[in-house]
């Protein structure tokens, strides 16, 4: 338990593979909908395909569920993840697995055409859509505010030093 919450910290488990996040209420929610069938398509996806990879890219880590998730399956995972709230608790719920931490490399940038320096957009403090665009239609056309300034690398550049091969799972968010 937390002291400074009074908030345990979540396990999230799928058949034998479990990780833990750290003892925050947004790590809570996001643990009760990563469980709740949300993800279920992922998840399945995952089991079906990462027994055959040996490293998996995570654009758009969040907090952490899917890259933790799959350092359960590989060697080494990249996680990138460009909102400093949101990879403030990806970095913490990396700590609370020791187990699985050395497999886990964070990064604390997003990806565009070329490296720059954008403004990132959220609808909530730790906004699991956070984008570089102000204006995103999904039912309704929803509108943020600026939430950072950050750091974009070239794509191409980026996966070229990761070195992708058949063995790499690349997700994108």
């Amino acid at each position: 338990m937390d002291a400074a919450t009074g908030m345990t910290a979540p396990v999230v488990t799928r058949g034998e593979r479990s990780f833990r996040l750290t003892a925050h209420a947004l790590a809570h929610a996001a643990a009760q909908e990563f469980c709740s069938g949300f993800e279920e398509g992922t998840l399945r996806f995952f089991d079906a395909v990462l027994p055959r990879c040996t490293r998996m890219v995570d654009f758009g880590a969040y907090i952490g569920l899917t890259a933790l998730y799959a350092a359960t399956h590989v060697e080494t995972v990249f996680a990138y993840e460009p909102s400093p709230v949101n990879y403030e608790l990806l970095a913490r719920n990396v700590a609370e697995n020791p187990e699985l931490a050395p497999r886990v490399r964070l990064f604390r940038h997003g990806l565009g055409a070329r490296d720059e320096t954008v403004t990132l957009y959220a609808k909530a403090a730790a906004d699991s859509g956070s984008s570089v665009f102000r204006h995103i239609e999904r039912e309704r056309l929803v509108s943020a505010q600026p939430h950072a300034v950050i750091p974009l690398r070239d794509a191409a550049t980026v996966l070229h030093e990761i070195g992708l091969d058949r063995q790499t799972l690349l997700k994108i968010d």
